[in-house]
């Protein structure tokens, strides 16, 4: 992110400061390094400012307790007493009785969240005479899952079945609050529960189906933790290597199912008004994985060099994890692709006579070769889709699996994807007449100025979030009708 976050969400004693605040519009960290939010303001006074901005919210010293025992917004990490007249120790005795009552409104958030989860758990939801009720929960402190959510919600709107996408509503709320969730799942009572990478089904009824789409190596695929798995879960894996952890935990492999990512056709679609130009694009962060695990300089100058020869192997990768004494998961997971990305855009940004455009975080900026052609952070959707539809081609740059989000979004639009192969890649790959492949930096040289041998646009008509929400559905009324 450009900016530097140093604001936090505020509890004004002069209202004034609260508005003058309020109007700069200042942002604020949340749980995601991608995702921030807007500062938030309350302020307490005998009489609420009138016209004030969403962010400045007027909360009574008398009414805190209530207000945030149920609010959805953000608390405030600090109080401010500029411009009160209060001495320190009057400050710092207000500061103690405010913090007393904060503690006792979240104890009372606890309890309401208590009380929902197991009111949620007894909801039985009827089969037979009542429509199908699907709930998908997201987080807006996601980047990919929330919109993958939002999709499979639209798909199911789509066939003409009661889906409800719950998700944050605003930049002034987190997803770390889980009350909000249990209060909407429990006026909604589901028959179908649609999550992404997380079980979730101890909080909903036996009766109700659930289905899980794991699409990141999460800790419970890998860890000492059991995995329960009732007679209505199914479980949908992006990659084999995900469907094979669940089966050494004890997951039946018949409750689980490949589904390659799919795309939007709302957002994502050929514009003819758009002039397409003979560039390349890129878009996807540079997550600095090996930046937050501390990798020496030493070891990744040995990945490097094994990316540019195109001799990255399984067995290496465990070697150098051992030698190394880092988790293998992770660094498999983690480390080795957020190299090959930046490796991979580092070649793209060292062709020459081909006009390159590389979006994304801020974090590319750290890159020198990659800085003159760094065009910012596309908001998810409409823009990311003009962007598309004005380049020849695309580049996709992950050293394990080529069903990316990006390849069907940029396939959608009509873009021919440039997409990294090596022998790390385990996936059944259906569409490679569709694509042009490359392992190398010579090989990525020659795609240019290449067509593939069929249509690119095939892949997102094969692969569809419509698809997927069919069969959810056949699977939930195949179970029904074997009882």
């Amino acid at each position: 992110m450009e900016e530097n976050y140093t604001q936090k969400d505020t509890y004004f004693f002069n209202k004034e400061i609260a508005l003058q605040e309020a109007n700069k519009k200042h942002r604020v960290y949340t749980n995601s390094t991608e995702i921030d939010g807007l500062q938030i303001c309350f302020y307490t006074d005998d009489e609420p400012l009138e016209n004030a901005p969403e962010n400045c919210i007027y909360v009574p010293l008398e009414n805190v307790y209530n207000y945030f025992a149920t609010t959805k917004n953000r608390f405030p990490g600090i109080i401010n007493f500029d411009n009160t007249g209060y001495s320190l120790g009057e400050q710092t005795e207000i500061q103690s009785q405010f913090n007393a009552v904060m503690r006792a409104a979240i104890m009372e958030r606890q309890n309401l969240e208590n009380i929902y989860k197991e009111e949620v758990s007894k909801q039985i939801p009827n089969f037979e005479e009542e429509e199908l009720r699907i709930f998908v929960p997201a987080c807006r402190e996601t980047t990919v899952m929330q919109y993958v959510s939002k999709n499979i919600a639209e798909a199911l709107q789509e066939l003409g079945y009661n889906a409800k996408f719950f998700i944050q509503d605003n930049e002034m709320q987190t997803c770390s609050d889980r009350l909000p969730l249990f209060v909407d799942l429990h006026g909604f009572n589901p028959h179908i529960f649609i999550g992404i990478n997380h079980l979730n089904n101890d909080i909903i009824n036996e009766n109700v189906f659930s289905f899980i789409w794991f699409q990141d190596p999460m800790p419970v695929l890998y860890d000492k933790s059991s995995i329960n798995i009732r007679s209505r879960d199914y479980i949908y894996t992006l990659f084999d290597e995900y469907t094979e952890a669940l089966i050494k935990k004890g997951v039946d492999k018949n409750k689980i199912f490949h589904q390659p990512f799919a795309t939007n056709p709302k957002l994502f679609n050929k514009d003819e008004s758009i002039p397409r130009k003979d560039k390349v694009i890129f878009l996807g962060s540079d997550y600095n994985f090996d930046g937050d695990m501390g990798l020496d300089d030493e070891l990744i100058e040995k990945i490097n060099i094994h990316i540019e020869n195109n001799t990255l192997s399984m067995e290496l990768i465990k070697h150098m994890a051992d030698d190394y004494a880092y988790d293998f998961e992770k660094f498999k997971m983690y480390i080795i692709p957020s190299l090959v990305r930046r490796r991979v855009v580092i070649w793209l940004c060292s062709l020459e006579n081909v006009e390159v455009e590389v979006y994304g975080t801020d974090t590319w900026l750290q890159n020198p070769e990659v800085v003159p052609y760094y065009k910012g952070l596309l908001p998810y959707g409409e823009k990311m889709s003009k962007v598309y539809n004005g380049a020849k081609y695309a580049l996709a740059a992950h050293p394990q699996y080529r069903y990316q989000q990006r390849v069907i979004e940029m396939s959608a639009c009509g873009t021919i994807p440039i997409v990294y192969d090596c022998s790390l890649v385990t996936e059944n790959f259906y569409h490679e007449n569709n694509v042009l492949s490359f392992s190398t930096f010579e090989e990525l040289k020659e795609c240019i100025g290449k067509e593939p041998k069929e249509d690119a646009s095939k892949i997102a008509e094969d692969i569809s979030y419509k698809n997927m929400a069919k069969d959810i559905i056949n699977k939930v009324q195949n179970h029904l009708k074997a009882k």
